[in-house]
């Protein structure tokens, strides 16, 4: 863990100081590609399981709530 923040940190400071707008875009990157794949292990133990039985609805509601924010976010 010590090294991922230490690889963050040097990352960070490389961005900062070189191109701001290069450090936004990765940035912006980083989050979309997280956002992109945060539902596949539920999706995999759904898959497995044969079963949605421990899908959350709360989950489903956090994740549409968010991503209405944001639609409303960008629109405005």
């Amino acid at each position: 863990m010590a090294n991922f923040a230490f690889f963050i940190g040097v990352l960070t400071f490389f961005f900062i100081y070189t191109d701001s707008e290069s450090f936004g875009s990765f940035l912006g990157f980083l989050s979309l590609s997280i956002e992109a794949t945060i539902g596949f292990p539920q999706f995999m133990t759904n898959q497995v399981s044969k079963s949605v039985e421990g899908l959350s609805i709360f989950m489903i509601a956090t994740w549409f709530g968010g991503d209405l924010f944001k639609t409303v976010y960008f629109m405005i």
